[in-house]
């Protein structure tokens, strides 16, 4: 499951956890959320919670060292 999302963030930076979600429908939004949990605590990807509009992903730099 990360390395499907981590590969759309890649592709597509800034873009939002339920965009994701919707490219991957046989996940759910839990799921999504849980794997990008993970991603971030391993520094791999950041992210920003942009009030109303939800949570913005980006790969962080860390990840191509």
């Amino acid at each position: 499951i990360t390395d499907r999302i981590f590969e759309i963030i890649a592709h597509a930076p800034g873009c939002q956890m339920r965009q994701v979600a919707h490219l991957l429908p046989d996940l759910s939004l839990r799921q999504v959320f849980n794997a990008l949990r993970y991603l971030s605590s391993n520094g791999q990807v950041n992210l920003k919670v942009e009030g109303q509009e939800g949570v913005t992903i980006t790969v962080s730099p860390r990840s191509f060292n």
